[in-house]
Protein backbone atom coordinates (compact mmCIF):
# COMPACT_ATOMS: atom_id res chain seq x y z
CA UNK A 1 0.00 0.00 0.00
CA UNK A 2 1.12 3.54 -0.73
CA UNK A 3 2.48 5.45 2.28
CA UNK A 4 1.27 8.91 3.18
CA UNK A 5 2.66 11.70 1.03
CA UNK A 6 3.96 14.42 3.33
CA UNK A 7 5.81 17.69 3.00
CA UNK A 8 8.55 16.21 5.20
CA UNK A 9 9.13 13.50 2.61
CA UNK A 10 9.39 16.07 -0.14
CA UNK A 11 11.78 18.22 1.88
CA UNK A 12 13.95 15.21 2.69
CA UNK A 13 14.23 14.41 -1.01
CA UNK A 14 15.08 17.96 -1.99
CA UNK A 15 17.55 18.38 0.88
CA UNK A 16 19.35 15.07 0.31
CA UNK A 17 23.10 15.60 0.07
CA UNK A 18 24.77 15.02 -3.26
CA UNK A 19 25.92 11.46 -3.63
CA UNK A 20 23.08 10.24 -1.41
CA UNK A 21 21.66 6.88 -2.35
CA UNK A 22 18.52 7.25 -4.50
CA UNK A 23 15.31 5.27 -4.29
CA UNK A 24 15.49 1.53 -4.80
CA UNK A 25 15.42 0.25 -8.36
CA UNK A 26 11.92 -0.20 -9.66
CA UNK A 27 10.71 -3.70 -10.28
CA UNK A 28 7.86 -3.00 -12.62
CA UNK A 29 6.35 -5.34 -15.20
CA UNK A 30 7.72 -3.12 -17.97
CA UNK A 31 6.70 -5.33 -20.89
CA UNK A 32 3.15 -5.70 -19.59
CA UNK A 33 2.86 -1.95 -18.94
CA UNK A 34 4.12 -1.25 -22.48
CA UNK A 35 1.73 -3.78 -24.03
CA UNK A 36 -1.38 -2.58 -22.16
CA UNK A 37 -4.12 -0.83 -24.15
CA UNK A 38 -4.85 2.49 -22.46
CA UNK A 39 -7.67 4.98 -22.54
CA UNK A 40 -6.47 8.49 -21.70
CA UNK A 41 -8.47 10.87 -19.52
CA UNK A 42 -7.96 14.42 -18.28
CA UNK A 43 -11.06 14.73 -16.08
CA UNK A 44 -10.98 13.49 -12.48
CA UNK A 45 -14.57 12.24 -12.78
CA UNK A 46 -13.43 9.80 -15.49
CA UNK A 47 -11.01 8.04 -13.13
CA UNK A 48 -12.39 4.76 -11.73
CA UNK A 49 -13.83 5.18 -8.25
CA UNK A 50 -11.30 2.86 -6.61
CA UNK A 51 -8.41 4.89 -8.04
CA UNK A 52 -10.00 8.16 -6.87
CA UNK A 53 -10.50 6.70 -3.38
CA UNK A 54 -6.95 5.34 -3.20
CA UNK A 55 -5.35 8.63 -4.23
CA UNK A 56 -7.65 10.57 -1.87
CA UNK A 57 -6.63 8.31 1.00
CA UNK A 58 -2.96 8.86 0.30
CA UNK A 59 -3.49 12.62 0.15
CA UNK A 60 -5.41 12.38 3.45
CA UNK A 61 -8.68 13.45 1.87
CA UNK A 62 -12.15 11.97 2.41
CA UNK A 63 -12.98 12.44 -1.26
CA UNK A 64 -10.48 13.29 -3.95
CA UNK A 65 -10.08 17.05 -4.21
CA UNK A 66 -8.28 17.46 -7.52
CA UNK A 67 -8.85 19.82 -10.43
CA UNK A 68 -9.26 18.56 -13.98
CA UNK A 69 -6.34 19.04 -16.37
CA UNK A 70 -5.95 22.70 -17.29
CA UNK A 71 -8.37 23.92 -14.59
CA UNK A 72 -7.29 26.42 -11.94
CA UNK A 73 -5.80 25.05 -8.71
CA UNK A 74 -3.61 26.35 -5.88
CA UNK A 75 -0.19 25.68 -7.33
CA UNK A 76 1.84 27.26 -4.53
CA UNK A 77 1.75 27.71 -0.78
CA UNK A 78 0.32 31.20 -1.38
CA UNK A 79 -3.33 30.12 -1.53
CA UNK A 80 -5.05 32.26 -4.16
CA UNK A 81 -8.52 30.81 -3.66
CA UNK A 82 -9.32 28.55 -0.70
CA UNK A 83 -12.10 26.92 -2.74
CA UNK A 84 -9.56 25.55 -5.24
CA UNK A 85 -7.84 22.21 -4.65
CA UNK A 86 -4.07 21.91 -4.17
CA UNK A 87 -3.84 19.11 -6.77
CA UNK A 88 -4.52 18.96 -10.50
CA UNK A 89 -4.73 15.98 -12.83
CA UNK A 90 -2.39 16.20 -15.80
CA UNK A 91 -3.36 13.00 -17.63
CA UNK A 92 -4.18 9.41 -16.69
CA UNK A 93 -3.71 6.24 -18.72
CA UNK A 94 -6.37 3.66 -17.83
CA UNK A 95 -5.97 0.05 -18.89
CA UNK A 96 -7.66 -3.23 -18.07
CA UNK A 97 -4.83 -4.31 -15.75
CA UNK A 98 -2.58 -1.26 -15.35
CA UNK A 99 -3.33 2.42 -14.81
CA UNK A 100 -0.98 5.38 -14.58
CA UNK A 101 -2.11 8.65 -13.00
CA UNK A 102 0.00 11.79 -13.50
CA UNK A 103 -0.88 14.85 -11.42
CA UNK A 104 0.50 18.08 -9.97
CA UNK A 105 0.65 19.02 -6.32
CA UNK A 106 0.91 22.63 -5.22
CA UNK A 107 2.65 23.76 -2.05
CA UNK A 108 6.07 25.09 -1.13
CA UNK A 109 7.25 23.60 -4.42
CA UNK A 110 5.08 22.57 -7.34
CA UNK A 111 5.69 18.86 -7.86
CA UNK A 112 4.59 16.35 -10.47
CA UNK A 113 3.55 12.90 -9.31
CA UNK A 114 2.97 9.53 -10.94
CA UNK A 115 1.08 6.63 -9.40
CA UNK A 116 1.14 3.25 -11.15
CA UNK A 117 -1.68 0.84 -10.27
CA UNK A 118 -2.26 -2.81 -11.03
CA UNK A 119 -5.74 -4.28 -10.96
CA UNK A 120 -5.77 -7.91 -9.87
CA UNK A 121 -8.19 -10.51 -8.61
CA UNK A 122 -8.00 -9.06 -5.09
CA UNK A 123 -8.49 -5.46 -6.17
CA UNK A 124 -6.30 -2.44 -6.80
CA UNK A 125 -2.61 -2.48 -5.89
CA UNK A 126 -0.18 0.44 -6.03
CA UNK A 127 2.99 -0.71 -7.79
CA UNK A 128 4.88 2.58 -7.46
CA UNK A 129 4.44 6.26 -6.85
CA UNK A 130 6.85 9.13 -6.82
CA UNK A 131 7.77 12.64 -7.84
CA UNK A 132 9.09 13.03 -11.36
CA UNK A 133 10.83 15.92 -13.06
CA UNK A 134 9.11 15.60 -16.43
CA UNK A 135 5.57 16.75 -17.22
CA UNK A 136 3.61 14.67 -19.73
CA UNK A 137 0.79 17.07 -20.64
CA UNK A 138 -0.54 15.27 -23.69
CA UNK A 139 -1.81 11.69 -23.78
CA UNK A 140 0.65 10.76 -26.54
CA UNK A 141 3.56 12.02 -24.39
CA UNK A 142 2.51 9.83 -21.45
CA UNK A 143 1.90 6.89 -23.79
CA UNK A 144 5.41 7.19 -25.24
CA UNK A 145 6.91 7.44 -21.74
CA UNK A 146 5.07 4.27 -20.68
CA UNK A 147 5.86 2.29 -23.84
CA UNK A 148 9.57 3.21 -23.82
CA UNK A 149 9.99 2.96 -20.04
CA UNK A 150 11.13 6.59 -19.87
CA UNK A 151 8.45 7.24 -17.22
CA UNK A 152 10.19 5.13 -14.58
CA UNK A 153 13.75 5.44 -15.93
CA UNK A 154 13.74 9.24 -15.77
CA UNK A 155 15.00 11.06 -12.66
CA UNK A 156 12.42 10.59 -9.93
CA UNK A 157 11.97 10.54 -6.22
CA UNK A 158 10.20 7.48 -4.88
CA UNK A 159 7.68 8.31 -2.19
CA UNK A 160 7.83 4.84 -0.67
Amino acid sequence: MMKRITVAMLVSFVAAPSGAKGPPALRLPEKALAAEHYRYVTKVGELPEDIRLDIASQLEQRQLQMADAGAPFNSSDAVVDAALPAHRLIVAALGQTYSVVHFERGGVALTRWVVIFERGSVGLNTLWHGVITQTYKEPHELETAIRTGALWKAPSRSAQ
